[in-house]
């Protein structure tokens, strides 16, 4: 009964980067109930994509909108980002998600990658590539 939305960070700052009213998109994030946001960290690392990442961080803190943020950023470098643009909007992150959960283990991706890899031998040489690995 939420109304909620799903966008990864670099997706989401080439939208804004194709279009000229970036507020309208600023808007449109913020309707939402609960947004995740997917990746952030994984956009190239340019004064633009700071700067946007910024204003849609900030956009949802400003909002008081629940946010969840994946990133592979550890918690320990967000707390010591010498950088001031991504200080800020870590710091922004560190509040706004006061509950940080770290995901270990194997990569999902590798154990799909795995499996399609044996799929294919076995597409492409038989059974017999199960025994040669």
């Amino acid at each position: 009964g939420v109304m909620a939305g799903f966008a990864s960070m670099p997706s989401l700052m080439n939208l804004m980067q194709g279009t000229w009213d970036k507020n309208e998109i600023l808007e449109s994030i913020c309707r939402f109930q609960l947004l995740v946001l997917d990746d952030l960290g994984a956009e190239r690392a340019t004064s633009y994509s700071a700067e946007t990442a910024y204003n849609i961080i900030n956009a949802r803190y400003e909002a008081r909108k629940p946010t969840v943020i994946t990133t592979n950023i550890a918690l320990a470098d967000m707390q010591r980002e010498p950088d001031p643009w991504y200080s800020r909007i870590y710091d922004r992150v560190i509040e706004m998600c006061p509950i940080p959960l770290r995901m270990d283990g194997e990569s999902r991706r590798s154990g799909i990658a795995d499996t399609r890899r044996q799929m294919a031998r076995e597409f492409l040489f038989g059974a017999k590539s199960r025994k040669d690995g």
